[in-house]
């Protein structure tokens, strides 16, 4: 007569558990996997590679790993598979970078204050080489406009400097640097022009640097008309999708525009 099978209900308790555990192992499988896909997507031309977090150095793209890439390489960044979280992030990483900006705009506003009335000074011994009768007041004038342009150029090469160091947290963002930049280049220019037309009263050169502050400004339209289209198109709250460079700034921008003498007159 047979007996009781006592190993069946333990093999039905094992299969049971093997199961449930399977089941587990697959439910944070898939957890993880989409984990892993919610993240900015980097599209280059070899494929898209993922991470949680990159950010620009120079001109080279850095990921959360340490790898990078040269940005000619990115073709575009999708952020349109961020969690949650990583969008909550990303927006305090845009607006932390917003405030930096601000900090630095503090300072180029001090700087071309600085430069406007230097300007007038500059102007003014212009005024005075015309003249016959200008006594002691362009000695004076040289001396004060010298030191200050001294000054100006000691303060835009440290500027310079800060915005050329700038980590850039978002791929959009990289033109407000790069004018910034090709902005001081033309300003420190400017200066060495103004300072070699006071010791040589070369017209040639005083066309230069006239030409060149004008450019100064020019560089300030653009800078200021691409922070408002980024504040218009909501970027620094973190509400963008795709990043995609724009080459075509990138080739207008390569250095200042052709300089362009105006009609030299004494």
């Amino acid at each position: 007569m047979a007996g009781y099978d006592t190993t069946r209900p333990g093999k039905g308790a094992r299969h049971n558990a093997q199961t449930v555990a399977a089941l587990i192992a697959l439910i944070l499988c898939l957890a993880f996997s989409g984990a892993a896909q919610a993240a900015y997507g980097v599209i280059t031309k070899q494929g898209t590679r993922e991470t949680s977090c990159y950010r620009i150095d120079g001109y080279r793209l850095v990921f959360c790993n340490g790898e990078d890439l040269d940005l000619q390489d990115i073709i575009a960044i999708d952020t349109t598979n961020l969690t949650p979280q990583e969008r909550i992030e990303r927006q305090a990483t845009l607006r932390e970078f917003r405030q930096r900006i601000d900090a630095l705009a503090q300072e180029d506003a001090r700087i071309a204050a600085l430069e406007s009335r230097n300007q007038e000074v500059l102007e003014y011994i212009v005024g005075l080489r015309s003249s016959t009768d200008h006594g002691s007041r362009m000695a004076d004038a040289l001396d004060d406009c010298s030191h200050t342009l001294d000054q100006l150029e000691t303060a835009a090469r440290q500027q310079k400097h800060a915005w050329e160091t700038l980590t850039i947290p978002e791929l959009g963002l990289l033109p407000l640097r790069d004018i910034k930049i090709l902005q001081y280049m033309t300003r420190i220019l400017s200066y060495r022009e103004w300072r070699l037309y006071l010791k040589q009263d070369d017209i040639t050169l005083r066309e230069y640097a006239r030409e060149h502050h004008r450019q100064v400004g020019a560089f300030e339209e653009r800078f200021q008309a691409r922070l408002n289209g980024l504040q218009t198109k909501a970027v620094f709250t973190g509400e963008e999708g795709a990043d995609v460079p724009e080459n075509g700034f990138w080739k207008e921008s390569e250095a200042p525009e052709p300089i362009t003498i105006p009609k030299l007159s004494h």
